[in-house]
């Protein structure tokens, strides 16, 4: 694990992340104010924002962000545009020396200039600019062609492609593991932020709401166990915790089966600030549970 801190003028944010992190965004805008930060330092080099990790400052210099959490961004990066990961792979290709020999471009470049230094009817001189990139990148448009049933061997194509390119730069990687699947393990200097909803609650470790914390459902079981006033079934209690937070994900109201249930879902409520619409099922609740759930 590792701290990220994140400063603005409004606010300060530390949170504990690791290399792959699941996050669940209960709340839109929250993820979009948390994604803003990085999209600020980044893009618009803002001064007023500052992430750390641990004690390193990150900027444009010393770290990238790319963002592949819908479809857009996906295509968009495998189109031929400035700052894309297909643009800079053609780069990488242009630039090496085996691909293409620079003496012999310049030379038959030149040779067209004399060429039209001598029609012309009046003295005229002329520099020429070696810039490679410029000169081939004017002339040509690439497409990449591609089997969308290997969009992700394609991505990890360009992507390696690119952290060579910046080998000295640390990643943060918003993507979508319900579009494409990333080999987290391959990229040493990465910091990935998975966005898919889809995922079993046990794999998310950070949840977005009115607020950004982080999230464990070990954690959440065992702070449980330590205030419950009755026997204590981890595994039941669990699968109550994970029912809990889905209907979250999807705004839908709750129902109470039993007393396990109930004190499950009161006790959430409790900690996380919030106060769920329960279903309440016939059953019969034990005076020490009601006198329990009328303290908390």
């Amino acid at each position: 694990m590792i701290t990220m801190k994140m400063k603005t003028t409004e606010e300060e944010l530390l949170l504990d992340i690791s290399k792959k992190n699941s996050i669940l965004i209960l709340n839109k805008l929250t993820f979009l104010k948390f994604y803003n930060n990085f999209y600020q330092v980044f893009e618009n080099k803002n001064k007023d924002i500052e992430i750390f990790l641990e004690n390193k400052l990150l900027d444009s210099k010393n770290a990238f962000l790319l963002t592949l959490t819908d479809q857009t961004e996906i295509l968009e990066n495998l189109n031929f545009k400035k700052g894309t990961l297909f643009y800079e792979y053609i780069l990488t290709q242009i630039f090496r020396t085996e691909t293409l020999d620079n003496d012999i471009i310049y030379y038959d470049l030149e040779n067209i200039l004399k060429n039209i230094q001598e029609e012309i009817k009046m003295s005229i001189d002329y520099d020429i600019t070696e810039d490679l990139e410029k000169l081939i990148l004017s002339q040509v448009e690439f497409h990449l062609k591609m089997n969308f049933e290997n969009i992700n061997e394609i991505i990890h194509f360009l992507l390696k492609n690119y952290l060579e390119k910046n080998v000295n730069k640390i990643g943060i990687i918003f993507y979508d593991s319900s579009l494409i699947s990333i080999d987290i393990d391959a990229y040493e200097s990465c910091y990935f932020f998975d966005v898919n909803l889809k995922k079993e609650m046990k794999e998310y470790n950070v949840v977005f709401d009115k607020e950004v914390k982080e999230f464990d459902l070990n954690f959440i079981a065992t702070k449980l166990e330590s205030i419950w006033p009755v026997e204590f079934d981890r595994e039941e209690i669990m699968n109550y915790i994970e029912r809990y937070w889905k209907s979250k994900l999807i705004d839908l109201r709750l129902e109470v089966f039993n007393e396990t249930s109930l004190i499950t879902y009161n006790i959430l409520d409790k900690i996380f600030n919030y106060k769920s619409e329960l279903i309440m099922k016939k059953f019969q609740i034990r005076s020490n549970v009601k006198s329990f759930l009328e303290q908390i």
